[in-house]
This record gives C-alpha cells, structure tokens and sequence, in this order.
C-alpha cells in the first residue's frame, strides 16, 4: 500500500497530472468548441418584483461568449501545461535526469495559479510539491 511518503508522491503526482490536466484541457475545448458554434448572446436577465413594479437588469456579453472564451482558451493552455509537466516528471524519474524532473515540477505550478477557486487540487499540489522537493533531494542531493 503506498502511503504519503516522498517515492510514492514521486509515482502519482505525474500520473495525476497528466489525467487531470487532459481532463481540464477536454473540458477548456468543449467549452471553446460550444461557445464558437452557439449563437446565443449570452444575456443574463435578474427580474426584481416590488409593488407590482418590475425592475429588470440585463447584462450582456459580446456575441462570441467574451470572458468564457478567453478563459476557455487558457485553461486548455493550463491543461496541456499540466500534461507536459506530468511527462517531464515522469522522464526526468525514468532517464535520471534532474533538469527535465525540474522542469515538470515548474510546468505544473500552472494550473492551479489558473484554477485558484478550485480547492482540491490546489491542495494535492502542495502537498505533493512538499513531498517531491524531498524526493529530489533524497534522489539528486542538494
């Protein structure tokens, strides 16, 4: 059974980073591929009743989905991110190679600076990150 030790981290932090980022980077294109085919506005509509008096406020976008798109297009940034650190980790580990194991650890910082409201892998990084700054000096020295 593999408990929170830094070998162990060493193994699933890759791996979940590069599912989780593939999933994030399916979800930033669905979300890009929904918003570029619909022709909706993207109207929100908040209807307020007092006195039989209704008092409406719309708020617009612009047609093409405006701030969802951009952010649609940087998370699946992010996400291909995540994937490229988890597979730099992965190989700096197979090919003993502590630059290229660097290197992911730095690329994998990216999404959760994007998805800052998300709890839960916010807090996965940073335990992992902990765990994988003790892995490397274990495995690599100072």
């Amino acid at each position: 059974m593999c408990r929170y030790t830094p070998d162990c981290c060493s193994v699933f932090y890759p791996i979940w980073c590069i599912v989780y980022g593939a999933c994030v980077l399916i979800g930033g294109l669905a979300t890009v591929i929904s918003l570029s085919v619909s022709d909706n506005d993207f109207t929100y509509t908040y209807t307020h009743s007092y006195d039989d008096t209704f008092v409406s406020f719309n708020v617009m976008t612009d047609g093409d989905g405006g701030y969802v798109l951009t952010y649609g297009i940087i998370v699946i940034v992010a996400g291909a991110f995540c994937v490229a650190a988890g597979i730099c980790m992965l190989l700096g580990i197979e090919r003993n190679n502590k630059a290229l194991f660097g290197v992911g650890k730095a690329l994998s910082y990216v999404l959760p600076i994007v998805l800052v409201f998300t709890v839960f892998p916010i807090v996965i990084h940073f335990i992992a990150i902990i765990h994988l700054v003790e892995y490397q000096k274990k495995r690599w020295g100072e």
